[in-house]
């Protein structure tokens, strides 16, 4: 049920908040640069502290005195097939926020490999070249005019950053402390349907075949437990949403609250995406039959943790 990626979005802009205009921090690359990471769990720091781009003494800063803005980072996460896509359409279509596509999705799984916020920086992000990815503009060129939108909005966006469907909110912080993660959660059947009938295609060649509806309940389980973790040790951090709840509703309250909690308006743009993908959702996602065979339902009924999904979908999801 992914939605088409969204092209529009980048016509109209609304002013900034007076609000955000008073927070927005100018810091140098120098003070950035001599910053040390606080431990995960420690208060947040304030929007644009050190290290929150990732800054060396070896970073070109050709004026001493050079100020650069610093945006926050934000990242949208979910297990794959859980609507992570048509979350980024939504959130991407705002004036002040831009994401990526899974930017570095061969990166975040990686324990060895930190993630920096350096990557972050405007001509590390749109340099394709590192293969941390498969969906680059010249590969998966249907994504092309999502990325030229995004680069036009860098350099003044409130937020960059990217979604990922590795769930490795712990991992980030670990590096990045002040990075806020908007997490998706969707129930296992549809996910599991979809893993399912990706597998079974021979022809999706962007899907491993093993991935199948069995696999599919391990991988929610853990998405589900980390996505718990990371919101009760961190609700300045992170957030989570349900996928019916949130694309099924006209109104959008929960993508009211999601915006409350990152400090933006809800724009023209995200309306017109929101609407884009609850009009999808109800045409063609929630009236989509999906069937699994007796044996695999069996082999859900008994792994699926049900009791996790309860508590993160009624006690903590916005």
């Amino acid at each position: 049920g992914a939605a088409r990626p969204w092209t529009g979005g980048t016509g109209l802009r609304v002013a900034k908040s007076a609000a955000w205009r008073g927070q927005r921090e100018v810091t140098t690359l120098g003070a950035a640069a001599r910053d040390t990471a606080s431990p995960v769990g420690a208060q947040p720091r304030p929007a644009g502290a050190a290290a929150a781009r990732g800054a060396t003494n070896a970073d070109p800063d050709p004026t001493p005195t050079n100020l650069r803005f610093v945006p926050d980072l934000l990242f949208l996460a979910g297990m794959g097939r859980s609507g992570t896509t048509a979350l980024l359409e939504v959130f991407s279509a705002h004036a002040d926020i831009a994401l990526g596509v899974e930017r570095y999705k061969r990166l975040y799984p990686r324990d060895d490999q930190p993630v920096t916020a350096a990557l972050f920086e405007e001509q590390r992000f749109f340099d394709f070249g590192d293969g941390f990815t498969n969906l680059t503009p010249e590969h998966a060129p249907e994504w092309a005019p999502h990325y030229e939108a995004m680069r036009a909005k860098w350099a003044t966006a409130r937020y960059v950053g990217d979604k990922m469907v590795a769930i490795r909110l712990q991992h980030v912080w670990a590096t990045l402390p002040d990075a806020r993660f908007v997490c998706i959660v969707r129930d296992l059947e549809p996910v599991a349907a979809s893993w399912e009938a990706r597998a079974r295609n021979p022809d999706d060649h962007g899907w491993d075949a093993e991935s199948d509806a069995t696999k599919a309940v391990a991988a929610w389980n853990r998405s589900l437990r980390r996505v718990r973790r990371a919101v009760k040790q961190r609700p300045d951090r992170a957030v989570v949403v349900e996928y019916d709840r949130f694309f099924g509703d006209p109104v959008g309250a929960s993508l009211d609250r999601v915006l409350s909690w990152l400090g933006v308006d809800r724009s023209p743009e995200i309306d017109a995406a929101f609407a884009a993908v609850h009009r999808q959702y109800v045409e063609k996602v929630a009236p989509k039959a999906r069937t699994l065979s007796p044996g695999v339902q069996a082999f859900l009924d008994e792994h699926a943790e049900r009791d996790v999904w309860r508590e993160v979908t009624s006690g903590l999801a916005l």
